[in-house]
C-alpha cells in the first residue's frame, strides 16, 4: 500500500489535477457510478476539497448501475443530490439520431448548471478523459459549449491511467467495464420507449449475474435483436446458453442473434 501511494503521489497528473480542482472549488461533479466518475470524486475526498455530488436520476441506466453508483456515494464522504431526468422527454433526444448524445448531455449539464447556480455552486466538472476524444463523442461538444470543466482530460489522465491509478488509492472495481447510457443500446433513428429501456437493462442487470460482462444487447429494429459480445465472453456464453435465452425471452427480446465483436463500443457507429 505504501508503495502504491508513493506512485499515485509522484505522478504529475496527480499533481497537475489537484492543481486544477483546487482552483474550481466551490463546485459540483457530476457521478454516474461508472470508474471515470467515481475516480473523480475519490480524488475530491482525498484532496478534501469543496465539491458537491450529483447523480442522474432517471430511465438511461439499469436498477443495478443505479444501485451500485448510489452505494458508491453513500459510502463515500462526498454529499450529493440526485437529479431526476428523464431523457425521452427531450423530443431532439427521442428522435435517437446520431446527434442524441449532444441533446441528452446539453438538457441533463444545463439542468446541472441551474442547480450548481441555485447553491451557490457555479462550476460543474465530469469525468470525461483524455480517450474519449479518440472516439465519436458527440456530447464532449455540448459539454464543451456549456463551459463543464473536464479535469480527467484537462490533467492528462487516460482510461487506462484512471484503472490503474484508481486501484493504487483502494477505489472498488477499477476494472469496472464502461456501461454508456441505455439509449445506445438502439440503433439511430429507432424511438424506445421507457419499458423498452426498462427491459434491456433489466435484461443486461441478469446477463451480468450468469458472469457475463463484457457485452451489450443491441436492438436493431422492432424484430431483430443482438447479443454483441467479445471473444473471450463466447466459451462462457455456451455455457450459460439456456440461461442467456431464457433472459432474453422474459424480457420480450426474443428471437435475438449472437455475434462477437473484437470492441463493444461504438457499434452503430
Amino acid at each position: 500500500m505504501r508503495r502504491t501511494n508513493e506512485c499515485f503521489e509522484a505522478d504529475p497528473k496527480v499533481r497537475r489535477i489537484r492543481q486544477v480542482l483546487t482552483g474550481l472549488q466551490p463546485g459540483l461533479v457530476a457521478v454516474s457510478g461508472g470508474v471515470d466518475s467515481r475516480f473523480l470524486a475519490a480524488l475530491i475526498v482525498r484532496f478534501d476539497l469543496d465539491f458537491r455530488a450529483v447523480f442522474f436520476d432517471g430511465p438511461r441506466m439499469s436498477a443495478r448501475e443505479k444501485e451500485q453508483a448510489l452505494d458508491f456515494l453513500e459510502k463515500s464522504k462526498i454529499g450529493f443530490d440526485l437529479l431526476p431526468v428523464d431523457p425521452l422527454k427531450e423530443t431532439e433526444v427521442l428522435h435517437n439520431d446520431r446527434q442524441r448524445c449532444y441533446f441528452c448531455k446539453r438538457d441533463l449539464f444545463s439542468r446541472v448548471l441551474e442547480h450548481g447556480r441555485d447553491l451557490g455552486r457555479p462550476r460543474v466538472l465530469e469525468g470525461s478523459h483524455l480517450s474519449d476524444r479518440s472516439a465519436y463523442r458527440p456530447g464532449l461538444k455540448a459539454l464543451t459549449e456549456l463551459g463543464i470543466y473536464s479535469p480527467l482530460a484537462e490533467a492528462g489522465f487516460t482510461k487506462q491511467a484512471i484503472r490503474q491509478q484508481a486501484g493504487w488509492i483502494g477505489l472498488d472495481c477499477p476494472d469496472q467495464p464502461s456501461r454508456p447510457c441505455l439509449l445506445t443500446r438502439f440503433a439511430y433513428g429507432y424511438r424506445p420507449g421507457k419499458k423498452e429501456l426498462e427491459q434491456v437493462g433489466r435484461a443486461e442487470d441478469e446477463l451480468f449475474r450468469l458472469g457475463l460482462t463484457a457485452f451489450r444487447i443491441r436492438v436493431l429494429d422492432r424484430a431483430r435483436r443482438l447479443l454483441q459480445l467479445i471473444p473471450a465472453e463466447e466459451s462462457l456464453a455456451r455455457h450459460h446458453a439456456t440461461g442467456i435465452r431464457q433472459v432474453m425471452e422474459r424480457n420480450r427480446l426474443s428471437p435475438f442473434e449472437i455475434v462477437v465483436t473484437e470492441k463493444i463500443s461504438g457499434f452503430f457507429d
